[in-house]
């Protein structure tokens, strides 16, 4: 079997296919393509790639493109996915090695009815046509459950059929996880409150220190079978016997570590093992208690620790760099500036994913340190947030690395958003046709009749546990027949930069370009 790598930013797809030639497939620069036949003549190549189920139902089918987008090479790929209100972000090395960080609310809590656990279980069954979806390293930016949620739904067998799939399953017959990482912060119950761990002052006077901190896999074992205290609780709880469940394709038990600054780089990705790809732990950091202990500091209250102790990641490749920054708040980022005094030049990056999804709680010189080239928002329209705020996007764009090229058009600062990116087709009932069934005549419902139709459906709000049920007429009704999920794709060979969204108009890329400056 041999491969090929587009060459091009963007490259057409060619077909005899029915199936394929309403829609042609565009591929992008770096797209891994399955050779099948060279037709030198004609000066292109048949090629199976992502995009459309084949005739055994799942992978691609072969496709024709020209020689010249071809004879490419394998490049950093990172996908920003929509997952609505929350995080998930996939990252696809040169060397084929995958990392998935955080995965957005839970299918059912998620108006969509998909986490991040679909496109994870698209790009290995219809794009890799693989059985099994196999990570190297899962992470939990930090414990909350538009992050972790979609985390879950990956390692929930139930999620997981064998055989065709029906509406709902996971096509994917199993998933192993090599190594799964997190923050520490844990949600705990403690004298039957619930709790992110007890507190001691600071040795250095500056504040307190949360110390009850998960650690290891036998920590995480030790905690869910009751034998240590705190006892862990909620959907955390949950989460975490499905981690302690999984696998590695070994057979063995996923690995499990708690990381902060002091490890310096996430294991597998060191500078001696990256393969030319390293992932930086920046933060959190930790600090030592009058007790000795060590542990993060209290930034206030439950919600602000949560989200201010997030893992704080930078991924390099070449003089390219993506920073990714969970939900960290203005009182995490003061503080990083603190613990990294004469250090801020780590901050910098090409890339940056915004934090808290677009939150206007930030630290302007925190923003200015990073100096992003490019600006990636994951947010959600069906929450209650705003996000993203219009402050967050000022700032984002002022402290931006600014860049024109030589016409005196701007190449950088750049925004990309996940709702922005998201776009419907919108329609209207015409009518309705029911089906003869159980002896009952087939009926047509249009006109007049239509309008005094009335439908009951069931809406879940972003983070609900319970859907809302509602009623209204058809004829006031309209229908979403597709969604074009707002994706934001990232990808670098160390020197260039391409960021691109699916466009709704031809289901082709829109793309924008730059070059690294480090």
């Amino acid at each position: 079997m041999a491969f090929d790598y587009v060459s091009s930013e963007t490259a057409k797809t060619y077909s005899t296919s029915s199936a394929t030639r309403s829609q042609p497939l565009t591929l992008l620069w770096g797209d891994r393509v399955e050779v099948v036949e060279h037709d030198v003549a004609r000066q292109r190549t048949r090629v199976r790639s992502r995009g459309y189920p084949n005739e055994e139902g799942y992978g691609p089918p072969a496709v024709w493109v020209k020689d010249s987008d071809l004879g490419g090479a394998p490049i950093l790929d990172i996908y920003f996915i929509d997952v609505g209100q929350g995080d998930a972000v996939l990252i696809v090395t040169p060397d084929w090695r995958h990392i998935l960080i955080d995965g957005g609310y839970p299918r059912r809590a998620n108006p969509t009815g998909k986490s991040a656990a679909d496109f994870v279980d698209w790009k290995f069954f219809v794009e890799y046509g693989r059985s099994e979806i196999a990570l190297d390293a899962m992470i939990a930016s930090h414990c909350d459950w538009d992050h972790y949620g979609g985390l879950a739904d990956l390692l929930d067998p139930s999620e997981i059929v064998v055989g065709p799939a029906i509406d709902g399953d996971l096509d994917a017959s199993g998933v192993t996880v090599e190594n799964f990482y997190h923050a520490g912060l844990s949600r705990w119950t403690v004298n039957g409150a619930k709790s992110l761990g007890s507190q001691e002052p600071a040795k250095d006077g500056d504040g307190e220190v949360i110390v009850d901190l998960l650690e290891n896999r036998k920590a995480l074992v030790d905690h869910l079978e009751g034998s240590a205290l705190p006892a862990l609780q909620g959907e955390w709880k949950g989460f975490l016997e499905r981690v302690r469940e999984s696998r590695r394709t070994s057979g063995s038990p996923t690995g499990v570590s708690r990381l902060d600054a002091s490890d310096r780089y996430l294991p597998g990705w060191t500078p001696d093992q990256g393969n030319g790809v390293t992932i930086r732990v920046l933060g959190p950091h930790l600090a030592e208690s009058s007790s000795g202990a060590f542990g993060l500091r209290d930034l206030g209250d439950a919600a602000i620790n949560s989200n201010g102790h997030s893992l704080l990641l930078r991924v390099d490749y070449g003089s390219a760099r993506i920073l990714l920054t969970g939900d960290l708040n203005k009182q995490a980022q003061q503080r990083i500036l603190k613990d990294m005094a004469g250090q801020w030049q780590e901050l910098a990056a090409d890339v940056a994913k915004a934090c808290h999804h677009g939150s206007d709680k930030i630290a302007f010189e925190f923003l200015a340190a990073i100096r992003a080239g490019a600006t990636i928002i994951s947010s959600g329209d069906s929450e209650g947030h705003g996000h993203p705020r219009p402050a967050a996007i000022a700032a984002s764009a002022m402290t931006g690395h600014a860049d024109f090229d030589s016409s005196g058009d701007l190449v950088t600062p750049l925004i990309f958003s996940t709702e922005i990116a998201r776009s419907v087709r919108m329609g209207t009932v015409q009518g309705l046709d029911v089906p003869a069934r159980d002896n009952n005549p087939a009926t047509k419902v249009t006109g007049d009749r239509l309008e005094h139709t009335w439908i009951r459906y069931q809406e879940t709000k972003s983070g609900d546990l319970r859907p809302t049920q509602h009623q209204r007429p058809w004829g006031d009704t309209k229908i979403i027949p597709g969604i074009i999920y707002g994706l934001v794709n990232v990808r670098t060979d160390g020197n260039k930069i391409l960021c691109a969204t699916r466009s709704e108009k031809d289901l082709g890329w829109e793309i924008s370009t730059f070059n690294t400056r480090f």
